[in-house]
């Protein structure tokens, strides 16, 4: 009988032991994605002082409206998750701070969507002006 316990406590410990090894692994691909983020945006820094750049610049705005559409939609996914800590919180003070989270996010996907349609607006003028002066290189 003491067997049939012990097992089903280290069965108990093992499936916490694995959800805690899940959930690191999660927060550790969001922070590696994160970084990577950064890591394109600075690449792309350094390669935009070059002059032969500029005809890059309409591919390159797809590129980040394609990107602030990924982003917008993983920012949804997390103001879900902090939602649904939100609801587990009794603590009133940190409710407040919740709350004012919630209405980052809100602004976050305003701002989002606001310069997905810059993005767009600028790929399209960027696109005149390379279709421009390549008609200017022949």
């Amino acid at each position: 009988m003491a067997d049939v316990a012990g097992n089903e406590d280290a069965g108990r410990m093992e499936r916490r032991a694995a959800a805690s090894a899940s959930r690191r692994d999660v927060e550790n691909a969001v922070y590696d994605f994160g970084c990577d983020l950064v890591a394109a945006a600075s690449g792309i820094a350094r390669c935009a002082a070059e002059r032969d750049a500029a005809r890059a610049v309409p591919s390159l705005l797809g590129c980040v409206e394609a990107a602030l559409q990924e982003l917008s939609v993983a920012f949804a996914a997390l103001e879900r998750a902090n939602a649904w800590t939100s609801r587990q919180e009794t603590d009133p003070r940190r409710g407040t701070a919740m709350a004012r989270l919630d209405r980052g996010y809100k602004n976050l996907a305003v701002a989002l969507g606001d310069a997905q349609g810059a993005s767009r607006a600028a790929r399209s003028l960027a696109a005149r002006m390379v279709e421009r002066a390549s008609g200017h290189d022949r």
